[in-house]
């Protein structure tokens, strides 16, 4: 969980920080960022990448139709606490790189371990055909972490509409410790947004940015609003258009209201904005192309009031619990507290201070993990990579503790006398049972296989073997039993039924 309330986040082509105890660790912070930052890894498959040929070695199961990417791991030997790794790994441009990917089912909600082995895969990416609009549409998933509510663990995750130019219209998912959607965060809001850059009209409105949950149990949402402003301060038409930069706080489960903020008529200045008018994606101040002067980055709780980031003002304010600025952290030094300006590279993910004075961090457009001790840069107890720069992502990047047990049973498949098995999401289980026969209701335990810390483990099975369980075991303790299934050249288990209880041993 958050160690303090001074929290800032500036992520993917973001640059993500942690103010965390004081804002004298900006210096150590910053020093570790711009070592690391100098000179980025080369993925080994580089060359292969930018020949098309693949974004990324993707792993496969027999067990499930999941392709999550193969890891670069590099560990310098140190003991590491335990933890698991929370991405979402995406294409920089999706439609143009589907084709390479081969499967969207490598993209998406994504748990793994310190080895790169698969914990759990959730929803994942699809494209989205708008003929109407110049920007490429696609359903995303991004910003999986695990939260508290209630004094209990959740894992949330932000899925809606996205585009490349950086916004989203979509809702927050909660899930408890059995992956079971326990809240889905989408208010009611009177939001204007571009009717062409979407196939149908969005039912939700929270963008891809934020979604906070506060220690009393609230989200902080962002949200980006259409809305007629006047540019002429910046050489624009005085009747103009720019995306609102808003956030909100609600009540996760029931979508109340409780708090509004809005860039717009909050009184920092257009002028304010280090965005130049019709520069790249900033949009060039009309209806249909709003200027983004602002942009969300990153939103949290502090004390009673709340810290915003905007990526194109290079800033962070502290408001109090009436949206009142109180005081700012700026990106060109006015205040001496910092000298940051936008990574234009896109090369930071994430700074994530671990409670036993470790650091994990991410480089978001480069897909690139890493975990420092407390020696600074040159104390690296983690290095992971699954993708080259400018080809593939994870808009953000945590390790954190989770431990889940999933609703839905393990999964069995017998084929050509092997048995697989595999429990999508579970993180306790340490061995397997297997159980065969040529009768359905009477099956015999012919082996134990341990877990392994893999999302996937096999056994040779009896050659006369027609019917297949599983059980999964924590130590001596019975979780859970897989369906008999039968044994064959089959591409995909053929379920018979019978979960049962706790096969004999």
């Amino acid at each position: 969980m958050l160690k303090s309330a001074l929290t800032t986040r500036l992520c993917h082509l973001d640059f993500f920080f942690y103010l965390t105890m004081s804002l004298a660790n900006l210096a150590s912070m910053a020093a570790l960022l711009g070592a690391t930052a100098a000179s980025p890894a080369f993925y080994p498959h580089e060359l292969t990448e930018r020949a098309g040929i693949s974004l990324w070695p993707a792993q496969s199961f027999v067990t499930a139709d999941f392709h999550p990417p193969t890891f670069v791991v590099t560990k310098n030997g140190e003991e590491l606490e335990q933890g698991l790794i929370f991405i979402t790994p995406a294409l920089e441009n999706v439609g143009n790189s589907l084709s390479s990917l081969g499967s969207l089912q490598a993209t998406g909600t994504t748990i793994v371990t310190d080895d790169g082995q698969l914990v759990w895969q959730g929803p994942h990416s699809s494209v989205v055909e708008v003929e109407a609009s110049t920007d490429q549409v696609f359903n995303i998933t991004t910003n999986l972490m695990v939260q508290e509510l209630d004094g209990e663990p959740i894992l949330t995750h932000w899925i809606g509409y996205g585009s490349d130019t950086g916004r989203g219209y979509g809702s927050v998912a909660v899930y408890n410790t059995s992956y079971s959607q326990i809240y889905t965060v989408c208010p009611e809001l009177d939001i204007v947004y571009n009717n062409a850059s979407f196939p149908s009209a969005p039912t939700c409105f929270v963008d891809l940015h934020e979604s906070f949950v506060t220690p009393s149990g609230s989200m902080i949402i962002s949200v980006a609003n259409i809305t007629s402003f006047d540019l002429s301060p910046i050489n624009g038409p005085t009747e103009g258009w720019v995306y609102d930069s808003q956030f909100y706080e609600v009540d996760i489960k029931t979508n109340e209201i409780l708090f509004r903020w809005s860039s717009v008529e909050s009184g920092i200045p257009i002028t304010y904005t280090k965005l130049k008018l019709g520069e790249g994606t900033a949009g060039n101040g009309t209806r249909d192309s709003p200027f983004d002067w602002f942009h969300v980055n990153a939103i949290s709780s502090a004390g009673d009031g709340y810290l915003v980031n905007s990526r194109h003002c290079w800033t962070t304010w502290m408001l109090d619990n009436s949206g009142t600025i109180q005081w700012k952290i700026e990106g060109n030094n006015t205040e001496g507290l910092s000298n940051f300006t936008l990574p234009t590279d896109g090369l930071f993910g994430a700074f994530n201070p671990l409670e036993n004075g470790n650091t994990f961090m991410g480089w978001g457009s480069i897909a690139k993990l890493k975990k420092f001790g407390p020696n600074g840069n040159n104390d690296v107890r983690l290095a992971m990579q699954f993708g080259g720069k400018d080809l593939v992502q994870s808009y953000r990047a945590y390790r954190q503790s989770w431990n889940a047990t999933p609703i839905a049973n393990p999964t069995a498949v017998g084929r050509n006398s092997t048995a697989w098995m595999s429990w999508n999401g579970a993180t306790d289980h340490t061995a397997w049972n297997i159980y065969a026969g040529t009768v359905k209701t009477d099956l015999s335990l012919v082996g134990t296989v341990q877990r392994d810390n893999m999302f996937e483990v096999s056994y040779p099975l009896p050659s006369d073997a027609q019917f297949l369980q599983v059980a999964a075991y924590r130590e001596s303790t019975w979780l859970r039993n897989s369906s008999v299934v039968t044994v064959g050249p089959f591409s995909h288990p053929v379920d018979v039924g019978d979960e049962g209880d706790e096969c004999d041993a």
